[in-house]
Parts: C-alpha cells; structure tokens; sequence
C-alpha cells in the first residue's frame, strides 16, 4: 500500500488523460473531415500537453513544485480552449 492519498492518484491519472487530449493527434483521429487549427494553437497544444505530463509524473511522485505547476497547466488549458473557439476559421 502506498502513502499517496487517493485523491492525488485519481488527479494525476485524470491529469494524464487531459494532457493527452491537449495534443492535436486525438482530434485528428476522432474527426477525420474536420478543419486544422491555426498553427498557433496546434503548437501551444504541443506545449501544453507535455508540460501537464510533467506536472502529472511530478504529482505522482509527490514533487514540491507540482501543485503549481498543475494550477498553470490548468489555467493554460481552458485559456488554449477559450481562444480555440475564438480563432475558430471554419462555418458556425
């Protein structure tokens, strides 16, 4: 038995799941016909999606910087998310 909470296990596997759909491959795969997306937001993606990873083996690990780095990973996530349905090119 571990000394990692249960709560930490459920957010770092969760977190692990959200990375992975930051990167554009998931999109590519799950809507074939669909629009690219600028190239602005396809790399931030990039970003993103491994430093939430890091964040996740960090958090996994009990790592002091974690936390911190889980919160940006959050908020650069749903502000990715905000500006995707902004810059949105394609017909409503």
């Amino acid at each position: 038995m571990s000394r990692r909470p249960l709560s930490v296990t459920v957010a770092a596997i969760l977190l692990v799941l959200l990375s992975l759909f930051d990167f554009p491959w998931p999109y590519e795969i799950l809507f074939p016909g669909a629009d690219e997306a600028p190239a602005f937001i396809l790399y931030s993606g990039y970003v993103v999606g491994i430093a939430g990873l890091v964040a996740a083996i960090g958090l996994w690990m009990q790592k002091s910087g974690a936390t911190g780095l889980l919160l940006l990973f959050v908020y650069s996530t749903s502000f990715l998310d905000y500006l995707g349905c902004f810059l949105h090119q394609g017909p409503p």
